[in-house]
């Protein structure tokens, strides 16, 4: 059989898990997901995809870090040190082999935190802010097994002002790359990973901070392992995965 003959793409699903905690200073968050998405051919070489990833929300206040004027700070003290909520995400994908076009809301259940302590007068409600993103990218051959995948990303999360992200990544034999990434008056990132197996892929980045908190703000670092699981073809690097 030929390599250029016509092989018809098959409709598939994809299911996936994801726990994540971060900390700045006393707040502490800790995210739980599952995620679900279906993937329908529309040609040899283009899919749609559509997913959703339902999870819950974690907050907790460490009191140990926080000092205040009074001894029973209602900013502070008000039922809410340990906190969970609902969290719902959606996404839909337009993608080939190379390039993809995307759309995605976070955070899209309206969950109110308010004040719980019994005899409160103050209102004081709050949401979850509900995030917006639009972003594209397109993989480009420059030379024999090295691609040059350029990408930029647009977040809208109201009251807030939109930020732009824009990356460049470089891809070497499908196993080694490198990129940089800046957000706009934000930060500028440097990151880098390796396909080490069918099984495992590991990368790293590091994010600086590019705005006055610069003076505060020693910088994040992010270390990501990932299992390619059922890769029964063992392949290192999909083509069609981003």
């Amino acid at each position: 059989m030929g390599s250029n003959m016509y092989r018809r793409a098959r409709p598939h699903h994809g299911m996936g898990a994801m726990v994540m905690t971060t900390r700045t200073g006393p707040l502490k968050r800790t995210s739980l997901s599952a995620s679900y998405a279906y993937h329908q051919p529309l040609a040899q070489n283009l899919k749609v995809a559509a997913g959703v990833a339902p999870g819950l929300i974690q907050y907790s206040l460490d009191q140990g870090y926080v000092k205040t004027g009074t001894d029973a700070d209602p900013a502070v003290l008000d039922g809410r040190i340990n906190e969970i909520k609902f969290d719902l995400n959606m996404g839909l994908w337009l993608y080939s082999d190379r390039f993809y076009v995307g759309v995605a809301g976070a955070q899209l259940v309206p969950s109110k935190r308010q004040y719980i302590s019994p005899g409160s007068v103050e209102d004081n409600k709050g949401q979850l802010q509900k995030h917006f993103f639009v972003t594209g990218g397109a993989r480009l051959e420059v030379a024999h097994e090295l691609d040059v995948i350029p990408s930029v990303m647009v977040k809208l999360a109201q009251p807030s002002t939109p930020s732009v992200d824009a990356t460049v990544r470089v891809l070497y034999a499908n196993r080694l790359w490198a990129g940089i990434s800046y957000r706009h008056q934000e930060s500028v990132a440097a990151m880098a990973g390796i396909n080490i197996s069918p099984l495992l892929d590991l990368a790293y980045s590091y994010d600086a901070s590019a705005s006055p908190l610069a003076k505060v703000h020693a910088g994040s670092h992010e270390v990501v392992l990932g299992f390619k699981l059922r890769n029964t073809r063992k392949i290192l690097c999909p083509e069609w995965a981003w």
